[in-house]
């Protein structure tokens, strides 16, 4: 909902942790990841719709993502 405070995600760190996105499979049937970077951090974003920001981060390997339907 484009009204619900983005989570935020402050102590990523690619090498030990893993993020999970839990998605409405009727809201999003063909579910595509992208990523916008600012500075000092990213945006992760399912559909043109953001979802989390991860602080720190400037980048992220949206090939370790694992989409999951609800």
């Amino acid at each position: 909902h484009s009204d619900d405070p983005l989570a935020q995600i402050m102590d990523y760190d690619p090498v030990q942790d893993q993020i999970v996105v839990i998605y409405d499979a009727n809201l999003h049937p063909d579910p595509v990841l992208s990523i916008e970077s600012h500075e000092g951090s990213c945006t992760l974003l399912i559909d043109g719709i953001p979802l989390a920001d991860l602080t720190g981060q400037t980048t992220l390997d949206i090939s370790t993502v694992q989409l999951r339907a609800a």
